[in-house]
């Protein structure tokens, strides 16, 4: 109530003196105007000085925290306990109390930085890592999980018509996930057609799963698949437990290094990200460890040492990461059982494999095995951190595989290595493996029994490259991509080569590739690609060309798109050199909150073409259909009773109040909040923001409860009978504060459902010792208005 009565005098105080603020051209910025300020601050910061205060909205180390009246003392900025409030749950105690001290930003200050944007009225603000609180979401209670029915759908047709032939065609495929939220053992499903008319609705991937938060795992049964850091992943039906990394903390989760240095004495470290100062600690005389430093990959690291003597040295951590790298002492694992599944949902053998891997210091080793009737695999692998040289992943493999009568012993050898450099060149991944003849994978082994094939034509070596920089003169990206693959069986190597190049510049966007394919016994294809896109009138308007060529076709098309926040268009004109055919083309996409619709055609020298879909998702849940455009496999139903149109995260409510609005799938907490501009004048919200941490693939209920309220205003005079001056404060009994608008005006927010909630309502001021009664009659005489004027209040005193 508070914050409310407050918000209504920000706004008059906007209304009333901005024209006040932009004659003076001064850097006071009246825009943010939010929280408790009395008469007297305002007054001074317009009378005396008004480029010495300023209300900012202020960032806490890249997170938003509100805006908040700041005054400046030399080059420090002095704010309010309120912003040191605000303060409280994201700085350490520590910290804190030096800050309590004098109240005031010390633009000297080591232990954090700020800056401060007068012209956007904006505060950065950045704390040393170690004196943050660690907002770490892994802490929070995972939601609980309601039962609903939820189905995300693309449903589509299409119409294809030869123009020579006369012969055409029409088909409507169908797809779909159904969750069902059967209490903590939610149950999934795919439905598909490639033709629902022609070929009914297949079932596919049926399986139900139960998390286990104690051990940050989850099980589950049914047709499902395996994954591995080194190995192959594969369909099966049986029954799986699986870590899952998601449910850690982020420390934990992304790789984390151990940054190793020595100390001469007893010194303070600092860890630098380029000039921002990520961590700080004090370490003793000796070598030291931090392992602190969270979220980073592929960056270099600037580590200072400062000794006791004032001295200083300075040396470069470069943390580049390869797959399969664990933070130090975290675990990771997954086990199945079952049957093996083929593409067209045939049966293979029974299986059971296993891979667990552990983080230490210096690298992640990684064991993992598949055992069945007449196959068995072991692989071992390691990750290794090598700062300043890069990274490097190492397996290798051996497998054994009985059939036709005789048993095939086989291995495979590989490496990956990345590298981070600091001009700006990324070795993101260069690659080689080699099998030996007679290695198997489990698919292949799967696929060779199936077929009872004799010959065996897998890959006996494989060399992969990426390499990604910014180039210096124009500062765009180009990329150089490298695949070579030999076989053991009578086939020609392939051979792919790559390179794009594309940038942006002054609205202007471009892009060229190349790319090169051949084998030995095969003609090369080779692809170019170039397109320029230039936008054009309003926003979100542009024109652009595309050129394609290679060994079939040799393609130029030109077109315009358009897009808004709800829709987009597309019209293009192209022509085929080789075919020597002309098409023009044309889409068009609808989105809105509830479901996304989209309808595209082309006419061509010999074939016409025309689609249209739709897709979205419907939900039953709470006793209520409800549906989505977004295909988020977490949702959270909101109700707000009797609220329709009002705007929950963009999403609007549906007449019966209730909206579904989709979360995050990685385990984290997360903000759901209600616009309050979005609400009618007469609604009122305990609270408009919820956090909630929900579990992956559910639907969680958070109810904003919504009250309806009486607006009442009443016009206070002082002891001499007239208007009480603008910004003057009032308290109620109950400590509630209120401060008044311009002509004496106090404007009330009241959540009353019936008349038998009324009673009398008493304000004093401290100013002048008088008290104010709010009568309960003239509320009850009103009560069906929702805008009730009360009148004038007189003073009265004991």
């Amino acid at each position: 109530m508070r914050y409310i009565s407050f918000t209504l005098f920000g706004t008059s105080l906007l209304i009333t003196l901005t024209p006040a603020f932009a004659s003076e051209g001064d850097d006071f910025n009246t825009d943010f105007i939010v929280g408790k300020y009395n008469q007297t601050a305002i007054s001074k910061a317009l009378d005396e000085g008004l480029n010495q205060s300023a209300i900012y909205a202020v960032d806490v180390n890249g997170q938003f925290v509100g805006n908040f009246y700041f005054s400046r003392k030399m080059q420090d900025l002095v704010f309010t306990k309120d912003f040191l409030e605000t303060l409280a749950p994201l700085v350490k105690k520590e910290r804190l109390e030096e800050l309590q001290k004098n109240l005031s930003l010390d633009a000297t200050s080591e232990d954090y930085k700020f800056q401060e944007n007068t012209s956007e009225s904006s505060l950065a603000i950045w704390f040393n890592d170690q004196d943050m609180v660690r907002a770490d979401s892994s802490n929070m209670e995972l939601a609980q999980s309601i039962n609903a029915a939820m189905m995300s759908y693309n449903m589509s047709s299409s119409y294809y018509r030869n123009r020579k032939t006369g012969e055409s065609q029409t088909t409507l495929p169908f797809s779909s996930h159904l969750q069902l939220g059967m209490y903590d053992f939610p149950i999934n499903l795919d439905l598909s057609s490639s033709d629902v008319l022609k070929e009914g609705v297949s079932v596919d991937n049926l399986s139900v799963s139960h998390l286990l938060p104690s051990i940050n795992s989850e099980v589950t049964a049914g047709q499902t698949y395996t994954s591995s850091r080194y190995g192959e992943g594969f369909s099966f039906i049986g029954a799986q437990l699986n870590h899952v990394n998601e449910l850690l903390s982020r420390r934990e989760r992304l790789y984390t290094p151990s940054i190793t240095g020595f100390a001469n004495s007893n010194a303070t470290v600092e860890v630098y990200q380029e000039q921002r100062l990520l961590y700080t600690k004090t370490v003793a005389a000796g070598k030291f460890v931090i392992d602190e430093v969270q979220g980073l990959s592929n960056q270099t690291l600037r580590v200072v040492v400062k000794e006791s003597n004032g001295s200083e040295h300075t040396f470069y951590y470069e943390n580049t990461i390869v797959p399969g790298l664990l933070t130090p002492g975290i675990n990771d694992y997954e086990v199945s059982s079952g049957r093996y599944r083929f593409n067209d949902n045939s049966m293979g053998d029974n299986f059971v494999s296993g891979e667990y891997s552990h983080g230490f210091a210096y690298w992640t080793p990684t064991i993992s095995s598949i055992v069945s009737t007449d196959y068995k695999n072991i692989t071992l692998g390691a990750a290794v951190p090598l700062q300043h040289i890069g990274a490097v992943g190492l397996a290798v493999a051996n497998s054994k595989f009985k059939h036709n009568d005789k048993e095939d012993t086989g291995q495979s050898y590989s490496i990956n290595y990345a590298k981070y450099m600091t001009n700006g060149v990324n070795i993101q991944l260069a690659g080689y493996r080699y099998s030996t003849r007679d290695y198997y994978t489990f698919n292949e082994a799967m696929e060779a029994k199936r077929s009872d094939s004799q010959n065996h034509s897998s890959v006996r070596n494989r060399f992969t490259a990426t390499v990604m920089a910014q180039e210096p003169i124009f500062d765009n990206q180009i990329s150089v991509n490298f695949l070579r693959d030999s076989y053991w069986a009578n086939k020609g190597k392939r051979n792919t080569y790559s390179v794009n190049y594309g940038g942006y510049t002054h609205g202007v966007s471009y892009n060229v590739s190349l790319s090169k394919s051949y084998t030995d016994d095969y003609k090369p294809d080779t692809s170019l690609a170039l397109s320029i896109d230039i936008p054009f009138g309003n926003n979100g308007k542009s024109v652009y060309t595309r050129y394609n060529q290679n060994n079939n076709s040799n393609n130029t098309e030109v077109g315009m798109n358009s897009y808004d926040a709800d829709s987009s268009y597309s019209v293009a004109a192209s022509h085929d050199s080789g075919s020597h055919e002309n098409t023009l083309s044309g889409s068009y996409s609808k989105h809105t909150d509830r479901i996304n619709s989209q309808i595209s055609s082309s006419v061509g020298t010999s074939s016409m073409y025309a689609s249209g879909s739709v897709s979205g998702t419907v939900a039953f849940a709470d006793g209520h259909f409800v549906t989505s455009s977004s295909q988020s496999s977490t949702m959270a139903l909101v109700k707000m009773d009797g609220v329709e149109g009002a705007m929950v995260n963009g999403i609007q409510t549906q007449s019966n109040g209730y909206a579904l609005v989709p979360l995050n799938d990685s385990f984290d907490a997360q903000d759901v909040s209600v616009d309050t501009s979005s609400l009618q004048n007469n609604i009122m919200l305990d609270k408009s923001q919820i956090k909630i941490r929900p579990k992956r693939g559910s639907v969680v209920k958070m109810d904003f409860s919504a009250k309806r309220v009486k607006y009442v205003r009443a016009v206070l005079l002082d002891p001499q009978g007239k208007e009480m001056g603008f910004g003057s404060q009032i308290s109620t009994d109950d400590g509630q504060e209120y401060y008044l608008g311009n002509g004496g005006g106090l404007l009330l927010q009241l959540a009353i459902k019936s008349q038998k909630e009324l009673k009398k309502m008493v304000f004093t001021s401290s100013d002048t010792g008088c008290s104010y009664t709010l009568p309960v009659g003239v509320l009850k005489k009103n009560f069906q208005e929702d805008f009730i004027n009360a009148g004038e209040l007189t003073c009265s005193k004991n």
